[in-house]
């Protein structure tokens, strides 16, 4: 309708109006809020905690960090922006109203464009009143288990008077042969690591049995422990660093050599072997957050960096989130990421040439931009690469970033986002084999490396930092303008004369993941059907698992158009948190697939699309348009029902269990 002009006073609805009457005659309060988030230090979080409480301040902004372990009185009404991840969670937060036998309660939700969202929004009492599921988690995981039984080891052994110095760098640990030296000490058993291995890790009686006095050991020299696998791929990386220094110096690239031997003088750091043993996971990485990086706000009062608040992330996520021309709000403040932070103006960051193959469509990576020519093969499907013009080139931000100086006008405008950043396989390489068990075969493959890849086209100053988001696709450089010019972080006029460069931002890391092949699933080999499928089983292991969808993470893999693509998992947190690797039960498994087609067969969108209720998600949305909910629901049933056919040899792992028992009313 349209905004017509009344009288108050006299207009006989509003003289009726319960609200006017209820509210016209009370004072006017002032509204007074404030933001609270784990970004604050812990003094100023405490401080608007207490004003809150004191009702200095009536409205509270904040993150999960209200969810637990606080009073606040008589609060008496909760906003959830979203719906929360788990029924817990919403107990939690909703909880912190009507604490006080003398006030009551209003919590409101909102829900928003996400398949989760959408999911509690249909059927509002399964969050309301859901049963809580106890956290999940594999005590018998073998891999866990020995990285912490390593993180003890080391622990002891770098405490040695002997092996005190040993903790220095990774070119001492690979001078000095500390890695025999570790195993030499290990093999000796010595009774205080037994001790505290058994009395304090492992306490179930299973486990102990298992692996206490030092049976882990026979499991650790049973098969090629992490430990010598770090050796070896440190020697390859410095073997490789080494050639490609020469290979820049003989074509006269002298930047890019003096880069690579930044890259070799960042190994002479214990801050470096420490990350060689979270990379190699030797020991859990969650415990060693040495890939979080900053978002830097720099003080021009103090003439440093501000340490006000703690705008902390994982690379992974730091190279979309904080990517330059991202925009951040933090205490009612907007920040614009600008420079990726170097410690010196001129320091090289560590860079990874790539190529995709246009066959395959796999990224080939290498340190020595040398090393694509004429003639090199794909490692994946050994096609030949076409490199000419087609090699480009990621930094991997480790100093993280720095903000541009606070703009006032623009803080209430929306925080502008690069596009989220996209998972590729670039391990040794997965074989996608020909006798499948049934109709499906799962696998797992540990330790095999995945790149994060924001492939956004930046322009960067490699003198001081300076980046800008080329928004218009122009071509690999960009000239500066010599009458402007550009400022570093500090303010000041950066002496960089030439040229920005073309970059991307990139961050590899090792992992275990899970492969999904399809047998006689021709649907499989139609890129889209086999992308739908993939969106459907993540959501389908969401919704079986009660995980939060964020927390798991896949791609599709296929060096051979012939055959179907199959399905890469893996869990998105540090060190893998054991959801994807349930799959390898054959029962699980198939829960999924009911779960995964349960979602993709109700009627919230156009078969020949999908929507948020669905498939949809903010990090898929370059995939849009080729995510389709009918493709997924046809292939997926088409599994089920092959399941069925073949179900002696899918049950495999699972010999008790009565298949023909389980509800599959209208799956097939």
């Amino acid at each position: 309708g349209e905004l017509e002009v009344c009288d108050v006073d006299n207009d006989l609805f509003l003289q009726n109006n319960y609200y006017r009457n209820e509210y016209i005659t009370r004072p006017v309060e002032t509204i007074t809020c404030r933001e609270h988030t784990a970004q604050m230090n812990s003094a100023e979080a405490k401080k608007i905690q207490e004003q809150f409480k004191n009702g200095d301040i009536n409205i509270i902004s904040c993150s999960t960090t209200f969810e637990m372990g606080i009073d606040l009185g008589g609060l008496n009404t909760v906003f959830m922006r979203n719906v929360p991840p788990l029924s817990s969670n919403y107990a939690q937060r909703a909880g912190r109203a009507g604490r006080r036998a003398e006030t009551s309660a209003f919590i409101l939700t909102f829900c928003g464009l996400s398949s989760h969202d959408y999911t509690y929004f249909n059927n509002p009492p399964q969050m309301i009143r859901g049963l809580v599921s106890p956290p999940h988690f594999v005590i018998d995981n073998e891999k866990i288990l020995m990285r912490h039984i390593m993180a003890t080891a080391l622990s002891m052994f770098f405490r040695e008077p002997d092996h005190i110095d040993d903790f220095a760098s990774v070119a001492h640990f690979l001078d000095e042969d500390v890695a025999d030296k570790l195993m030499s000490y290990i093999s000796a058993k010595p009774k205080s690591l037994g001790k505290i291995v058994d009395n304090f890790i492992l306490k179930d009686d299973y486990l102990l049995n298992t692996y206490g006095n030092f049976k882990w050991l026979d499991k650790l020299k049973n098969s090629q422990s992490s430990i010598e696998k770090m050796r070896d791929g440190l020697k390859k990386t410095v073997k490789t660093l080494n050639e490609a220094e020469q290979h820049a110096r003989d074509n006269r690239e002298y930047s890019l050599a003096i880069g690579y031997k930044t890259d070799l003088q960042r190994l002479d750091t214990s801050n470096s072997l420490i990350s060689a043993f979270t990379k190699y996971n030797v020991i859990p990485g969650y415990g060693f957050p040495v890939d979080n990086v900053e978002l830097h706000i720099y003080s021009y009062e103090k003439q440093k960096m501000d340490d006000t608040y703690n705008l902390s992330r994982n690379l992974a996520l730091a190279i979309s989130e904080y990517a330059p021309a991202s925009e951040i709000i933090v205490d009612d403040k907007k920040y614009t990421s600008r420079y990726l932070h170097l410690l010196y103006n001129g320091q090289t960051l560590p860079s990874t040439f790539y190529v995709e193959c246009e066959k395959c469509h796999t990224i080939n990576t290498h340190k020595d931009k040398h090393y694509f020519v004429p003639g090199s093969k794909c490692k994946y499907c050994q096609s030949l690469l076409s490199v000419e013009g087609r090699v480009k080139y990621y930094l991997t931000p480790i100093y993280g970033f720095v903000a541009d100086k606070y703009n006032k006008t623009t803080r209430r405008v929306k925080p502008f986002k690069t596009y989220a950043s996209d998972t590729y396989y670039i391990g040794t390489g997965l074989t996608q084999s020909d006798e499948l068990n049934g109709v499906i075969s799962v696998q797992e493959h540990s330790d095999e490396e995945l790149l994060v890849l924001n492939e956004s086209k930046f322009f960067y100053c490699p003198t001081c930092g300076y980046t800008e988001l080329d928004k218009k696709q122009l071509g690999d450089k960009k000239d500066i303008d010599s009458k402007k010019g550009h400022l570093q972080y500090t303010g000041k006029t950066c002496s960089c004369k030439s040229y920005l460069q073309l970059m991307h931002l990139g961050y590899s890391y090792k992992t275990d993941i899970v492969q999904i092949n399809f047998n006689n699933i021709n649907e499989m080999c139609d890129y889209d059907t086999a992308l739908s499928v993939l969106y459907a089983f993540l959501e389908g292991i969401s919704m079986a698992y009660n995980i939060e969808r964020n927390d798991i993470g896949g791609m599709l893999y296929s060096i051979n158009p012939a055959k179907p693509y199959c399905l890469i998992l893996y869990d998105t947190v540090p060190g893998g948190a054991g959801h994807v690797k349930r799959l390898k039960s054959n029962l699980e498994l198939y829960q999924v697939l009911n779960a995964a087609l349960t979602k993709v067969s109700q009627d919230c969108c156009s078969e020949d699309a999908s929507c948020y209720n669905c498939l949809r998600t903010y990090s898929n949305q370059r995939l849009h348009k080729h995510i389709k909910r009918g493709l997924a629901k046809s292939a997926i049933s088409k599994i089920n029902q092959k399941i069925m056919e073949e179900k002696e040899s899918f049950i495999i792992s699972q010999p008790d269990y009565n298949f023909d028992s389980v509800d599959i009313v209208g799956f097939i």
